[in-house]
């Protein structure tokens, strides 16, 4: 199993990535990017066996986000690293734009790790916050976890329907172990 120690420094370049790819993206407020960067760490830990960053992600109303984001966020904003600021978008409250002041520094990450990213933006370039947050709520991972809980990355291997064959098996599994 790989190291699993949150990397500080790669979410803030990861964040900083997803800026620079998503600065045309109206779209792209805290709450997307929160989807963002989890759908890129849970999806690449299902496809290419490890996640980017590791950081745990909790459960909000509005879906999943990086635990320590707030402090992450701090920093960065502190560093001189991010701008954050309140934009007005006809919505029940405005949207936190964030926008990269440097390009992000990518030496500690893989080709696939970034092709991976790139195509959870592109996926998601067409949603909105809002849309982003929903979609969030169909993953077992989101629907398992308490309100505040961490999402154990291990809930982007679990499928939200059994097969028949996977039905059969499980059957047959109880059976033989005398679970049933």
């Amino acid at each position: 199993m790989p190291a699993r120690a949150a990397d500080d420094r790669k979410l803030r370049e990861l964040i900083l990535y997803v800026l620079q790819r998503s600065q045309d993206d109206l779209h792209m407020g805290a709450t997307k990017l929160n989807k963002v960067l989890f759908r890129s760490d849970f999806g690449s830990y299902l496809h290419l066996g490890k996640a980017i960053t590791w950081h745990p992600y909790f459960k909000l109303a509005n879906g999943p986000a990086p635990r320590h984001l707030l402090e992450i966020r701090k920093g960065m904003v502190a560093d001189g690293l991010v701008r954050i600021t309140r934009v007005e978008i006809g919505a029940d409250k405005p949207m936190d734009r964030w926008q990269a002041l440097r390009a992000p520094d990518l030496a500690s990450f893989t080709r696939e790790e970034l092709a991976f990213v790139d195509g959870v933006i592109e996926a998601m370039s067409d949603q909105s916050g809002q849309r982003a947050a929903d979609d969030t709520h169909l993953m077992v991972g989101w629907r398992l976890a308490g309100m505040r809980q961490d999402i154990p990355y291990e809930t982007a291997l679990l499928a939200d329907r059994a097969s028949a064959i996977d039905i059969a098996r499980g059957r047959e599994l109880a059976r033989e172990n005398g679970w049933s």
